[in-house]
C-alpha cells in the first residue's frame, strides 16, 4: 500500500492535477510559481474546500483505498468513519477506474456545509456515510503548504541558501 498525503486527505481536490484518491506524486518537479505565490495561492484554494478529515492508502493490485486514520473532531469522525473502511464510492459514483473523471468532478465540488455521501465496506458490509463538509482547519492548512514548499521548492530554498551562505548570513 502507498501513503497519500502526509497529514490529512481533503477528498477534495487539493491541485487541480493532483491525481484522485491514489497516485504518485512527483517530488522531483518543480513548481513553476515562487514559494510565496505558491502559498498564497493554495491558501486562497483551500480556504474554498470542503474538508472530511481522513488519511487513506491505496492498493493498486485491488484497486482498494484504505482509510488509515480518521482524523479527531473531524468531519469524517463525526460521521462514523472507522480505521480500515474501504472506500467504495462518492456521492452515487463508484470508485472504479473508469468513473474516475466523475470522482474528481465530486471531490471538485467539496466545499464547506455541503453534504457527501460515502459509501464504504466495513468488515465485508457496506454503509453508506453522510459527511457534512468543513473548511479545512489553518494548523492542516499550514502542514499542506509546508510539505509542498518543501518538496516543490527545494530549488528556490538551496538559491536562497547559498546566496545567505556567499552574504556571510546564517539561515
Amino acid at each position: 500500500m502507498k501513503k497519500l498525503l502526509t497529514t490529512t486527505l481533503t477528498l477534495a481536490l487539493i491541485i487541480p492535477v493532483m491525481p484522485l484518491w491514489a497516485g504518485d506524486e512527483k517530488k522531483d518537479s518543480q513548481c513553476p510559481e515562487t514559494a510565496a505565490a505558491c502559498a498564497e495561492a493554495m491558501k486562497e484554494q483551500f480556504s474554498k474546500r470542503g474538508w472530511v478529515g481522513i488519511n487513506m492508502d491505496y492498493d493498486k493490485e485491488t484497486h482498494a483505498t484504505v482509510i488509515s486514520n480518521v482524523v479527531a473532531h473531524s468531519p469524517a469522525e463525526k460521521a462514523g468513519f472507522e480505521k480500515g473502511d474501504i472506500l467504495r464510492g462518492l456521492n452515487g459514483v463508484d470508485d472504479t477506474e473508469e468513473n474516475e473523471k466523475l470522482l474528481k468532478e465530486q471531490y471538485a465540488s467539496f466545499s464547506p456545509g455541503r453534504t457527501a455521501s460515502f459509501k464504504v465496506e466495513r468488515a465485508g458490509k457496506m454503509l453508506d456515510l453522510e459527511v457534512e463538509l468543513e473548511s479545512i482547519p489553518k494548523s492542516i492548512m499550514a502542514q499542506w503548504i509546508g510539505q509542498h514548499v518543501m518538496d516543490y521548492h527545494k530549488a528556490e530554498a538551496e538559491l536562497a541558501k547559498n546566496t545567505d551562505e556567499e552574504s556571510g548570513e546564517s539561515p
